[in-house]
């Protein structure tokens, strides 16, 4: 692990435009352009802020691990549902911290999506150090809470557990839709995905905020050796309850193809362990498909371990002594799993290259 106090993203794709199409003249959809490259549409956005702090203290100060989530899981659920609707729609992930959500309330993206362990008294995100910033919901409502320039977000999606208090703080805060679980309940995760998978191709495709909800409570009922579906899809709410939710969220035109390729040709070389391209652009390794604007860099090698469970607080330790220190050395008899430790913790620092930005390369 390299330490170094720069580290340079790019973040603008020139992307290929398809035909001129005929301008529109809905009150939400405006027409960008820069330099002669064409930008994403601002009210067609969507951002995913992914919380996985490692380990929490507990009343005795002791570390404790937090459960593994399968982030990779729902963040291929995404890409899929966005590449079958084939929306100009623009993608985005990024850790959940604190400056980053200040970073999308500032970009006023029209859709937020959290992903995160449930707490019924906060929403759990990260605190850039392998632990969790306890925000407290009230807190969230002072962020959001509608300034000169109004509400930031059009949509929140809220996918933990327990999220029925975070819920209704977006809502009172003026978000006009908001989508979580009953504070009371704890979601199963087939119920959750099955969900989110036809909600979120719901929207994109122009439904109302409304009908794709009511589509997502049908897949959940619907879906295949789920114990007591009926009151699964019941836990999923829709709020402000008396709010008007007879409006889409986007106004996309269809494209060609989902995301939009990169202009310029830039060399494609090699693929991501799921099979997307990658391309050079500017010097600089990039998915080749990024109009989704991820901003984890390359999978960094080698691949991460299979079936890496119960390390969380061995990892939180050694990334506190990475960030401080310019060398740590991790020792141990043979076998014991040192290599896979190191390995799990640098593809751990790489999905948060915004917030420890100052460690610039893993070898």
């Amino acid at each position: 692990l390299s330490s170094s106090s720069k580290l340079e993203i790019i973040d603008r794709d020139v992307i290929e435009e398809g035909p001129q199409m005929e301008q529109d003249k809905s009150p939400y959809r405006q027409t960008a352009v820069m330099s002669g490259e064409a930008q994403p549409l601002a009210d067609n956005k969507i951002t995913v802020l992914f919380s996985a702090p490692l380990v929490f203290k507990d009343a005795t100060e002791t570390l404790r691990p937090f459960a593994k989530l399968d982030f990779e899981m729902e963040r291929e659920l995404l890409w899929q549902c966005l590449k079958e609707a084939s929306r100009d729609i623009e993608l985005s992930f990024d850790s959940a911290t604190h400056d980053r959500l200040l970073a999308t309330i500032s970009k006023r993206c029209s859709c937020l999506h959290y992903s995160g362990h449930g707490n019924e008294h906060y929403l759990p995100f990260e605190d850039g150090k392998g632990g969790p910033n306890w925000f407290e919901v009230e807190d969230i409502k002072k962020l959001i809470g509608a300034g000169h320039g109004g509400v930031p977000f059009r949509f929140v999606f809220v996918s933990a557990c327990y999220s029925g208090l975070a819920g209704e703080t977006f809502a009172t805060a003026g978000v006009p839709h908001v989508v979580c679980c009953r504070q009371e309940f704890e979601l199963k995760d087939a119920a959750a995905l099955a969900f989110t998978r036809q909600f979120y191709l719901a929207l994109a495709v122009g439904h109302t905020v409304k009908e794709s909800f009511e589509l997502g409570c049908k897949a959940v009922r619907a879906t295949p050796n789920l114990r007591d579906a009926e009151q699964e899809m019941e836990k999923f709410i829709l709020l402000p309850k008396d709010g008007n939710h007879d409006v889409p969220i986007f106004d996309a035109r269809p494209i060609h193809q989902w995301p939009r390729s990169i202009h310029g040709s830039a060399s494609l070389r090699g693929t991501t362990r799921h099979g997307r391209s990658r391309a050079n652009v500017a010097g600089n390794a990039r998915f080749g498909e990024l109009s989704v604007r991820n901003m984890i860099q390359d999978d960094p090698s080698p691949s991460p371990p299979q079936f890496f469970l119960g390390r969380e607080v061995d990892m939180y330790i050694v990334l506190n002594l990475v960030l401080v220190k310019r060398l740590v050395s991790v020792i141990g008899d043979v076998g014991m799993g040192r290599s896979s430790l190191v390995c799990a913790l640098c593809h751990y620092i790489n999905e948060r290259k915004t917030t420890m930005n100052h460690i610039k390369n893993i070898y």
